[in-house]
């Protein structure tokens, strides 16, 4: 079965790391991609890729916070159907 992924966005590389032990732990069917900035999510947002299962945000990042990246996701045409749900 193929599995849509859970994209995990975070600008601190340690947390990415936790996080991507956790999912280990867990096996999780889902593949895991992270991301260290709000630009390269919606980079892959914007492909044709699969629409993800899940996506998880930090909220306090350099570039803009994880509100105003939501906000931008839900009102670019490309994007907002692919932006569901996110934590």
């Amino acid at each position: 079965m193929d599995y849509n992924p859970i994209l995990i966005l975070d600008d601190d590389e340690d947390d990415l790391e936790l996080i991507s032990e956790a999912a280990k732990e867990l096996k999780l069917n889902n593949p895991i991609i992270l991301f260290n900035s709000g630009d390269e999510l919606e980079e892959y947002l914007r492909s044709d890729k699969k629409s993800p299962f899940l996506v998880i945000c930090d909220l306090n990042m350099p570039q803009y916070d994880g509100f105003a990246l939501k906000q931008r996701i839900s009102e670019n045409e490309d994007t907002k159907y692919k932006s569901v749900p996110f934590i």
